[in-house]
């Protein structure tokens, strides 16, 4: 009886809840008043945030039994757990965005023929990856990538490297420049110029308000450059500035560092904050944001640190070179390039009209291009134009 229900509304699925607490905080609720894609299901791993994050959407959850690092047995039991939550909702379009999960839930949409298959790809993790790890990664993505109806990938330099890497892009889409969330403006903006709020956090991270204040927000880790993003800044120090670190997020591999960097790391200096639910705050109290990755889907927080009036400097990575455009947005250096870091960040930290420039540009393309509104537009009527194309096959005798 359950497959002969007429299918109906939108199945989002991530591994983890943080994801969907944090990336779609106000998305979903978003979606879900539009008649074509409601009601809205979400469904993953369950922290503590589940339930939470569907009433404060007004979204049906169910908990999926998906874990991040590979588990055959395991993985096997969340591949079942989807396919049978498929068949009990029966949605017209499935959302996945995160590896495992875009893999069990791709897997599992297919088998139970649902039509419409969307995958957003956020990034690659395989480009930091070497041998039968990166080749196994490789094959997963192409997997991915045929059996969903269509992919959406958040930057068009993401999109570009997928294909060097032989994934299929044929039924690969940016939705206009790119990105998956958008930026609150007016939020960060006001954040920005609140002297109050800058004194507050510096008073928190135990830092003098007149110190040069560099930050990192994002998941502590080789991929992200944390390694060259502390030597650059001990080489600030070496020649005499006073400049100091702060940390922001979840450690996700610190202990995997070399021992200079480890060591480095615990300097009175460097400030870490662990994971926090809101980065906004610690952003503002920042002169410079730093984002050294190896890879990204689109550096998110490099828009967020923008939208606040904070200057950035990042490397020429896939997913940052869509935003930061160099001595234009902010500015640019090789990956791995611990001479150039440091000489940009100084110039980022010290050269007052190169300073007003970045910013003044870059809040001018927050607002042409990447505000909530803006992005969240493109995805809603993204996802009703596939809906009715779905709707339509799904018809058709």
């Amino acid at each position: 009886m359950l497959l002969l229900r007429p299918r109906r509304g939108t199945l989002i699925v991530t591994t983890s809840d943080i994801s969907l607490d944090i990336l779609m905080n106000g998305a979903l609720q978003d979606l879900a008043t539009v008649p074509e894609l409601a009601p809205v299901t979400i469904a993953s791993a369950d922290t503590g945030r589940l339930e939470r994050v569907a009433r404060r959407e007004g979204v049906h959850a169910h908990a999926l039994p998906v874990v991040r690092d590979p588990s055959i047995l395991r993985d096997l039991h969340a591949l079942v757990a989807t396919f049978r939550l498929l068949i009990r909702v029966r949605p017209s379009l499935v959302i996945y965005g995160t590896p495992k999960a875009a893999l069990l839930t791709a897997l599992a949409a297919t088998l139970t023929m649902t039509p419409g298959r969307v995958q957003i790809l956020h990034g690659l993790r395989l480009e930091t990856t070497q041998g039968l790890a990166r080749r196994t990664l490789v094959l997963l993505e192409r997997l991915v990538a045929r059996i969903s109806t269509v992919t959406v990938a958040v930057s068009p330099s993401l999109r570009a490297r997928s294909s060097e890497l032989g994934i299929p892009v044929s039924r690969m889409r940016v939705l206009g420049p790119g990105a998956f969330v958008g930026v609150d403006q007016r939020r960060r903006a006001r954040l920005g110029a609140d002297e109050i709020v800058r004194a507050r956090r510096r008073i928190e991270l135990d830092v003098d308000q007149s110190v040069p204040l560099i930050g990192f927000v994002g998941r502590l880790n080789a991929d992200k450059g944390i390694v060259e993003l502390v030597d650059a800044v001990a080489r600030l120090r070496r020649c005499g500035a006073n400049t100091e670190l702060v940390l922001v997020g979840p450690d996700e591999g610190l202990g995997a560092l070399p021992e200079r960097t480890q060591a480095l790391l615990a300097m009175r200096w460097v400030r870490r904050t662990g994971a926090v639910p809101d980065p906004a705050e610690y952003i503002a109290a920042i002169d410079v944001l730093c984002l050294p990755s190896h890879r990204e889907g689109l550096g998110t927080v490099l828009l967020e640190a923008m939208a606040t009036g904070i200057p950035v400097v990042a490397t020429r990575a896939t997913g940052i070179v869509d935003v930061v455009t160099h001595e234009r947005t902010g500015l640019l250096v090789e990956i791995g390039d611990v001479a150039g870091l440091a000489s940009q960040l100084e110039r980022a930290l010290t050269d007052e009209p190169l300073r007003s420039a970045l910013t003044t540009e870059a809040s001018a393309m927050i607002s042409r291009a990447f505000t909530q509104e803006t992005v969240r537009r493109r995805y809603r009527h993204f996802y009703v134009a596939l809906h009715r194309a779905v709707r339509t096959r799904i018809a058709r005798p």
